[in-house]
């Protein structure tokens, strides 16, 4: 096919393919790399970090030099975020948060709410109340208290609504929640649905952040925003900005290096050819299978895809006066063709994971690579046929005693490295989940203050109460009741929630409703009680009205609460999953020896309650993803290997090829753990982008070449892709975002020591080498 004809399919095809990219959906979590659960208490927690009501909880502070403006703001942003659709439900600690469930409240108090005493409406309990409520007649409350006392004489709607707040609530100020030094404001905000995605999240967050803008004495506050939702949209911004910026300073440096290198703005405009191929077509291609791909996906990928810029690189050094440039790749396409084809079947191993983040990334990488490949070896030529190169050459070659010395100083290295490995066999992995989130250090601070504020640390240790149906759940809720308290006497934790404090059974409230007295034998109690005190007996006609009405109230049911106060509060302790089983969930606090708590529940007869350890699932799912992962790699690997031997044939040049990338991943790791860190899922990855370079480099530096300006071109070309390798991920190294700066670091260090190692363990002379085939 003559090369105008391969152009205009090419950009045909790039053309359809970029038409067809344009409409595939970029899903901007992180589901498609979570971890596979292998129990239910793992599928439980992955649910919840998916869909839970804690992935839609914004945690709100305010604070400013004004402490005494501060209360009246988060009043004000509570009452605008209260009539935005968007929340659920939005908290502060006032007075009036469970105002939007109507009178539910206090036509159900009498079910809901447990008695103080054994007979509550007798004439002794009735009297001891009405005492009680004197005193508060006499408080500087005695205006809202006389307006209740007729129809709540026996404080029940009191005591039900300080039930009703959380066993550690905040610090007040001002009537509404604050830090215990008072200086910073304190509201919750819970988004309405979680299944809008990020850009539910991101629209939630842009009301909250106009609706206090627009209070009054904002400009002399300041608004902090934490949660997964607020955490989600700041991190993806923060994260667009410093890949931006350091993608426009890495490509200024690099524009800059290509064009001291060849001079030629045209060679440096066509260099981004194969790359641009390679990302398109790989989205195209996830899109197709998949119907759609991950952002995470993507930003891995074009990670690994970094090898796809060495290729015009190749062709471009190696251009001779005289010769075309289809001519020159014919030349460098053997050695081209097992590099790229070894690392593309290193990346296909991942397309048969079980994690779609994983066989996405296979899907993307393996595909792009290809692409970028082909259009370096059919295209590139048609477009430079009438280009006459000028490439700078160094006419400097390093003498053979410096090769022996570097020889030398880099088995030293490896060794060293080898040993520090071994030192951190046992410390190798992050078994932590929360190292996949992308989240900066400064952010984790903020949201660990908060929380502590807010009395929501995260609990690391639950009970989780199975059951067939809500009223199961709630019933085998009340009987774990007794049993937590015991262990909170004996010092195992000091508190816990659970939704049967807000919502009794179904059973307990019948129990209550029937304990409740007709109206006469109430009416004989109230002349009783009033004896001796200023009441008349009449004025509590509504008291009796509502006791009789709540005698025949139909049980209250978790499907009756929706779109209320209350119904949010039950909602992340009680929920019914995609099966139709309901779980109800019982966080501890305070439990400072898990061990101890342990062995108390293995003692404990607890039916249908499960005690689960968070930290220690979250490892166990972090430990399987990683085998899975580990797996689909040494398949690659080998596959590599396999596809090396058939390509070179010799175990020499074998030997020659594979020791440096060995060694240069053993230096890598021994560099990540003497940083103070441990193997993640992106150093794994981008411990892959190093084998595909390494392998790039070794086969070129062992390329058979009897002409010394041949050499001198591999030896420039292969300087030029490191210089371009270390400029891309050393930026990225710079970063604030811990992701971008694992990323860039272990592929910068990675692409030197493959190149070192590559160069160092090569023959001075290649004149007797056999050519790779593939």
């Amino acid at each position: 096919m003559k090369p105008r004809a391969i152009i205009t399919l090419w950009a045909l095809l790039l053309a359809l393919a970029g038409v067809f990219t344009a409409r595939v959906h970029v899903d901007s979590s992180l589901n498609a790399f979570l971890p596979r659960a292998h129990s239910p208490d793992q599928h439980l927690l992955l649910d919840q970090l998916r869909s839970g009501p804690a992935a839609r909880l914004v945690l709100i502070g305010i604070r400013g030099t004004d402490a005494q403006q501060l209360p009246a703001l988060s009043r004000g942003l509570a009452a605008k975020l209260a009539t935005n659709k968007r929340f659920l439900r939005v908290a502060n600690g006032s007075a009036g948060a469970f105002r939007h469930s109507g009178d539910l409240l206090l036509r159900y108090r009498y079910l809901l709410a447990p008695t103080p005493r054994q007979h509550p409406y007798s004439a002794a309990a009735l009297h001891a109340d009405l005492q009680a409520r004197l005193g508060e007649l006499a408080s500087p409350a005695s205006a809202w208290f006389s307006q209740l006392l007729p129809r709540d004489p026996t404080g029940a709607l009191q005591a039900l609504a300080a039930r009703l707040q959380p066993e550690h609530a905040p610090h007040q100020c001002g009537g509404v929640w604050c830090d215990e030094q008072g200086r910073r404001m304190l509201l919750l905000a819970e988004l309405r649905d979680a299944g809008g995605g990020f850009a539910a999240q991101a629209q939630a967050i842009r009301a909250i952040r106009a609706d206090f803008a627009a209070l009054p004495h904002a400009d002399s506050a300041q608004l902090l925003l934490s949660g997964v939702p607020a955490i989600a949209v700041n991190t993806r911004d923060q994260i667009r900005f410093d890949a931006t910026l350091l993608s426009v300073l890495a490509s200024a440096l690099l524009i800059g290096l290509l064009l001291l290198s060849y001079r030629s703005v045209r060679l440096v405009l066509l260099s981004t050819l194969p790359l641009a191929s390679g990302v398109i077509f790989g989205i195209a291609a996830v899109g197709l299978l998949y119907g759609g791909i991950g952002g995470i996906t993507l930003a891995f990928g074009i990670t690994l895809l970094g090898v796809a810029v060495d290729y015009p690189v190749h062709l471009f050094s190696h251009l001779r006066q005289g010769e075309n440039a289809a001519k020159t790749l014919r030349r460098l396409w053997p050695t081209l063709r097992l590099g790229v084809l070894t690392t593309a079947l290193g990346y296909a191993a991942m397309i048969v994971a079980d994690f779609p983040g994983l066989a996405q990334l296979g899907v993307f990488a393996a595909t792009g690579l290809l692409a970028a490949a082909l259009t370096t070896r059919w295209v590139l030529p048609g477009l430079l046929a009438d280009y006459a190169p000028r490439p700078w050459l160094p006419r400097w070659q390093p003498p053979a005693r410096l090769r022996t010395i570097v020889r030398g100083m880099l088995l030293i290295v490896a060794a060293a490295a080898a040993a520090l490995v071994l030192h951190h066999a046992g410390q190798l992995w992050q078994d932590d989940l929360a190292a996949l989130s992308p989240v900066p250090a400064q952010a984790r601070a903020l949201d660990h203050s908060l929380r502590s504020a807010l009395g929501a640390p995260g609990p690391r240790m639950l009970f989780v109460v199975r059951g067939s149906s809500a009223q199961q759940v709630l019933q085998r809720s009340e009987t774990l009741q007794p049993r937590l308290q015991q262990a909170r006497q004996q010092g195992l934790l000091s508190s816990y929630e659970m939704a049967a404090r807000y919502l009794p059974s179904v059973r307990t409230q019948r129990v209550r409703q029937a304990a409740l007295p007709d109206m006469a034998e109430l009416r004989s109690a109230l002349v009783k009680a009033c004896k001796g005190l200023p009441f008349d007996p009449a004025t509590f006609a509504p008291f009796v009205h509502d006791i009789e009405a709540a005698r025949k109230l139909p049980p209250l049911r978790p499907a009756m609460l929706q779109d209320t106060a209350l119904g949010a509060r039950i909602a992340p302790l009680l929920f019914a999953q995609a099966s139709g089983r309901w779980i109800g969930l019982v966080p501890l606090a305070g439990v400072v020896d898990p061990t101890a708590l342990a062995h108390w529940y293995a003692k404990a007869t607890l039916p249908g309650s499960d005690l689960v350890d968070l930290k220690q699932q979250s490892n166990d799912l972090m430990s399987n993803f990683r085998a899975e992962a580990l797996q689909r790699f040494a398949w690659g690997a080998l596959g590599m290997l396999l596809l090396l031997v058939a390509g070179l044939r010799r175990l020499r040049p074998l030997l020659r090829v594979i020791a440096p990338v060995a060694l240069a991943l053993l230096v890598d790791v021994a560099v990540i753990l003497a940083g103070g860190s441990r193997l993640s899922l992106f150093n794994l990855v981008t411990l892959l982008l190093v084998a595909g370079v390494g392998v790039d480099y070794a086969l070129f530096f062992n390329r058979r070449e009897s002409d010394p300006a041949e050499r001198t071109r591999t030896t420039h070309a292969l300087t030029l892709c490191l210089l371009s390798t270390v400029t891309l991920f050393g930026i990225l190294a710079t970063s604030g975002i811990p992701v971008l700066r694992a990323i860039g670091m272990t592929a910068s260090v990675g692409a030197a020591s493959t190149f070192l190692f590559a160069w160092a363990l090569a023959p001075q002379s290649a004149t007797s080498r056999q050519a790779p085939r593939a």
